[in-house]
């Protein structure tokens, strides 16, 4: 056994199988089945009505012309799911465990491997976004304790040599990773950005973008004061020379051990992305930038995203029986 295993049916695998699940749950010769697995049944909704939206612990019905959402206090439909399919859970997470996510991975079934995001537009779990300040003096800019944010589509996470003096920005980027369970062991971790262009001025420095951590007030929304709350311990780096601005293109950070260590395993993992510049106190020559976009991008083909791939404890064999 492991523990809590049906934490790997998380919000995430609901999204990406939404559409399948959508399709059992409302065909006319499965959703009878479907819906008594769940124990979404009659009496909840009636069979007739048709189900618009399934996640781990709520599900939406449309029927007469109006929509019903069931929330529960904890994952139950995913709990549900996995218990009911267990032997097959197993089966695959052991395909993934011993071939899949180390030899073939586009045959992957993604039970051992994690991709979170940042909420979009409205945040209710993780947020995204950056914050910058801008003074005369390069030691007062990068020392302020306040600055402007912006939680947008688009910024820049990168520092900026004004005519008038300094601008540091930095970007803040919170993934929700509480479903790998303290069990978890945590193998490695990619970081993805998705470049929308640079801007460097004359006598430019050009540089480093680094991974960090961050530390914002909120798990949910940016404030001015979040500025100096960034970390200092680099997780990961790419130069900017080799910063791939093509629109909706990830740039990959490989994280390191630090940067491994930074992941929580039963919250909220924070980290952000800032200039060598600022990370090394080292006073900018010229103008940097290069813009990243956020997740209020339309879509999440572009938006910060966390790969974790991880292995979680057993005691025993994998092919279990009901």
């Amino acid at each position: 056994m492991v523990n809590q295993p049906y934490h790997a049916f998380n919000k995430q695998w609901f999204a990406k199988h939404q559409r399948t699940l959508l399709w059992f749950l409302n065909n006319r010769f499965t959703k009878r089945v479907s819906r008594n697995i769940l124990r979404i049944n009659k009496q909840d909704i009636g069979y007739n009505g048709r189900i618009v939206e399934i996640m781990p612990n709520h599900y939406t019905v449309f029927s007469n012309g109006k929509f019903t959402a069931d929330f529960r206090t904890h994952t139950k439909f995913g709990k549900r799911l996995y218990y009911a399919f267990r032997p097959f859970w197993w089966t695959m997470h052991a395909w993934d465990w011993a071939l899949a996510d180390r030899f073939i991975p586009q045959l992957s079934f993604g039970f051992s491997t994690l991709t979170a995001y940042p909420d979009a537009n409205v945040e209710t779990t993780t947020v995204d976004g950056n914050v910058r300040n801008t003074n005369a003096d390069w030691a007062t800019c990068r020392s302020g304790a306040t600055g402007e944010l912006s939680d947008s589509s688009s910024g820049t996470s990168i520092l900026v040599k004004a005519a008038t003096g300094y601008v540091i920005s930095w970007s803040i980027f919170l993934f929700d990773t509480s479903s790998l369970t303290s069990g978890a062991t945590i193998n490695s971790a990619t970081l993805s950005i998705a470049g929308s262009g640079t801007d460097f001025g004359e006598n430019a420095d050009v540089g480093t973008i680094h991974i960090i951590s961050s530390s914002p007030a909120s798990n949910t929304n940016i404030v001015d004061g979040d500025f100096d709350q960034r970390g200092t311990t680099n997780f990961g780096s790419i130069a900017v020379a080799s910063f791939v601005t093509t629109v909706n293109t990830y740039n990959d950070f490989t994280l390191n051990a630090s940067g491994l260590a930074n992941i929580s395993k039963t919250s909220i993992s924070k980290f952000g992305a800032t200039h060598s510049n600022d990370l090394n106190n080292s006073t900018p020559t010229g103008a940097n930038a290069v813009q990243s976009l956020f997740a209020d991008t339309a879509g999440t083909t572009s938006d910060p995203k966390l790969v974790v791939t991880y292995t979680l404890p057993n005691t025993g064999n994998f092919f279990l029986v009901m």
